[in-house]
């Protein structure tokens, strides 16, 4: 920015903004891995059903799970499958609740150690979970294209300012020989900053909120702090 707009002070502005976006790119690639975890939990619900269906224990579908599950959640069901070996399935599911941190499995790790614990069907709960996932992943799937829309509208109304200078400053450099005082430099260095809040603000805005895994309840507090009756699962 030095080099194009010749003034110090708004360089050092327009670097500072560009930093701050580099930065949050790093925010941006973990809402999408947080993306990518929340369909691969729904896949997993998809096979845990038919695993069931077919006659398998919670545990045979875990084990054949953390081999052949979905990628991204295939370490993390390797883990549940050893940690069950050495605690109750109930503890390794509520480890691993806190690990992934995703209110989907919240409610998956509960349902299994409901089933487990009491005996009863697990198919038609996960079937249910199943399609209520489903559908819920896809209003997400169109809110986050909405709100991508929205970003990509935020990020050119914040740097068309910004190409303006530098168009000014390549078809005639003398549009810009106010700014060249000090308090030129502070006054555009101001606008600047006034284009960069307004789009953090945009950005604000166009955020989608996170559920609250507080609102859950853990699996131990689902199903009760008794122990598991000994082949229940």
């Amino acid at each position: 920015m030095w080099q194009v707009l010749g003034l110090a002070i708004p360089s050092l502005v327009v670097g500072a903004m560009a930093g701050a976006g580099g930065l949050s790119l790093d925010a941006v690639r973990r809402l999408r891995r947080r993306g990518r975890e929340r369909e691969a939990l729904v896949a997993l619900v998809d096979l845990l059903v038919q695993l069931l269906a077919a006659g398998q224990s919670v545990r045979q579908g875990l084990e054949a799970l953390s081999k052949s599950g979905p990628t991204l959640l295939r370490a993390e069901l390797q883990t549940i499958v050893g940690r069950q070996r050495q605690v109750s399935l109930e503890q390794a599911l509520s480890e691993a609740q806190l690990r992934i941190g995703q209110p989907l499995f919240t409610l998956i790790a509960t349902a299994l150690a409901v089933g487990s614990r009491s005996g009863g069907r697990l198919t038609p709960l996960l079937d249910e979970l199943s399609r209520s996932a489903h559908q819920l992943e896809a209003v997400q799937r169109q809110v986050r294209a909405e709100q991508a829309q929205g970003r990509l509208g935020a990020l050119v109304i914040a740097a068309m300012p910004i190409c303006l200078l530098v168009v000014l400053r390549v078809v005639n450099p003398a549009y810009l020989a106010p700014y060249a005082s000090l308090s030129g430099q502070l006054l555009l260095s101001l606008l600047l900053g006034l284009i960069a809040a307004g789009y953090l603000w945009m950005l604000w805005i166009l955020r989608l909120p996170e559920p609250e895994l507080g609102a859950l309840r853990p699996v131990g507090a689902a199903s009760g702090a008794a122990e598991p009756e000994e082949g229940s699962a």
